[in-house]
This record gives structure tokens, sequence and C-alpha cells, in this order.
């Protein structure tokens, strides 16, 4: 009896924490759970955090982050039925509220992706690439924007409601049918040497005005400067036929300065003051006169004194 009790005691212990144990479980952020019960989904997804659960269910994680699907290496037909091939992303996130929706009708969140996203994409690019005339057209950026644009479009309207939210469809790293690859080198080649000889061209039309242009330069500065010896040479003489007139002018004023002087001079130089000088001087010659004796003519002059002419030093 009491190995037995033991025995029961300790399967009702290992019980009891193993539904201890799975009596909660964690949601990891940017993730949900759904929630199953013997095989049927049931309440809703569980979202971020702890959570205490019935232990008889199971749960399965499904990721609500950015995520990216990749197609490589997938076929574009062409009109021209060349067959190129590109690298195909899709990068898009799945509503966390969809989850019993995903479990119910696809099973697990990759079971989903690959039988909506995936499919839809195929055939929405190979649609868009049978749209172009022929698969040189694929180096075309503004075809492949174009091509990126409508298969983004049309895969959201066909995933629309579905639980996954398109952000975004890149058409990357071309590699076109080995003809096409030809074709295409040889138009690069051809387009390459056609600007080597452009530039070619441009480099040497460049020089040329580059000459042209300093030579027209070294024109000017010679110009400016015999412009400035020009200028300099007549302000020179300017200035000198100017300092010469000048002194022409001045000579002739003081010439007439000196003119109106003696007419003005002459003019008061009447008799009366002749006279009045006359006896001046013979008032001083009488000054330094001696004696009484008869007038006497001095010299050439018509002065005359009375007395014996002395010395002008006595």
């Amino acid at each position: 009896m009491n190995i037995k009790k033991i025995v029961a005691g300790s399967v009702v212990g290992v019980t009891a924490l193993l539904v201890g144990l799975n009596s909660y479980t964690t949601v990891p952020a940017g993730h949900v759970k759904v929630q199953t019960l013997f095989g049927k989904v049931v309440d809703q997804p569980l979202t971020e955090g702890l959570h205490v659960v019935n232990p008889l269910k199971s749960f399965d994680l499904i990721s609500t982050r950015n995520d990216k699907y990749e197609s490589p290496d997938l076929k574009i037909p062409t009109q021209d039925r060349f067959n190129s091939a590109g690298n195909i992303t899709v990068t898009y996130r799945i509503d966390g509220s969809k989850g019993n929706f995903i479990k119910t009708n696809y099973g697990t969140s990759e079971e989903y992706i690959d039988k909506t996203l995936r499919q839809h994409l195929r055939s929405i690019i190979r649609d868009e690439g049978r749209k172009l005339k022929d698969s040189r057209s694929l180096a075309d950026s503004n075809s492949v924007t174009t091509m990126q644009v409508n298969a983004k479009s049309r895969l959201k309207d066909k995933l629309e409601d579905t639980g996954i939210i398109i952000e975004d469809v890149l058409v990357q790293e071309i590699k076109f049918d080995t003809r096409i690859s030809a074709q295409i080198l040889k138009t690069q080649q051809r387009i390459q040497k056609e600007q080597e000889r452009i530039s070619q061209e441009r480099i040497a039309k460049t020089n040329t005005n580059i000459a042209s242009l300093e030579a027209e330069a070294a024109g000017n500065r010679k110009r400016e400067a015999a412009k400035a010896r020009a200028f300099e040479i007549t302000s020179k003489a300017n200035a000198e036929k100017e300092a010469a007139i000048t002194v022409a002018q001045g000579q002739a004023e003081a010439i007439k300065l000196i003119a109106d002087a003696n007419i003005k001079l002459s003019k008061s130089l009447t008799q009366a003051i002749l006279t009045k000088q006359k006896l001046d001087n013979e008032k001083v010659l009488y000054s330094k006169s001696k004696g009484n004796v008869p007038n006497m003519i001095i010299g050439d002059t018509d002065l005359r004194a009375i007395g014996v002419p002395v010395a002008w030093g006595e």
C-alpha cells in the first residue's frame, strides 16, 4: 500500500508540475500566438507579453515584423520570346489580427506565404514581362520601375483582406538571354565608343576655347596697356601745354601790369612835379656850397649854386 501511495503521489506531483509549467506562455515582441485546442483554433491570438493559458492548448508563433520574400532567378518572358531572369524581392508584414484566419486556412505562416504571395507574385511578374516588346527593355530603368509599380499594385489587390500587407516589390539583378546579352554588350560598346569620341571632341573644343580666350585676354591686356600709356602721354602733354599757357598768360599779365604802371607813372610826372624835383635838387646843391660867388654851371646840368662847389662827401 505504501508503495502504491508513493507512486500515485509521484504521478500526481509530476502531473501537477507539468500542468503548472504549461499554464502560462510568453509572446516575444513583434509576434502573435495562435491558440489551438484539440486541433481547433480557439480564442483570439495572444499578443506580446506573459499569458496564463490552458495547459492543454498548443500555440503557433507568427511574426508581425517587417519581412521579405525573395524569388531568385525568376523567369521574365517578353514579347520577343527570349527568357531573361531577375531576382524578385517583396517586402511585407503580416497583420497579427489575421492569425486565426491564416492558421485555419493555410497552416503555418511559411505555408501561408508560399501558397499566396509566392504564387501571385510569380504570375504577376511574368505577365508584366510579356508587356515588354523585347528583353532589352529590362535594361531600361524606366521600364523596370513601371514593372515594379504595377506588380506592387496588383499584388496588393490580390492579397487584400488576407493579412499580408505589401510594402514594396523590387526587380533586381536582371540576367539576360545569352543572345540578348551579346547584343546589349555590342550596343553598350558602341555607345561607349561614341561617348568617348564625343568626350574627346568636347575636350578638344574646350582646349581651343581656352586658347582663344587666353589669346583674347592677352590682346585685351595689351590694348589696355596701350590705352593707359596713351592716356599717360596725353595727360602729360596736356599738363605741359596748360603750364606753358599759364606761364605765357602770367608773363603777358606781368608785361601788361608793367606797361600800365609806366603809363600811370608817365601820366603822373606833370611839369609841376618835374619843376619841384629840380628845385629840390638845387636846394641840396646850395646846402653844400660855400661863399658868395656868381652862379656857376655844375657839370653838364643846368643846376646852379652860389659859392664854390664842394665835394659831396663834405
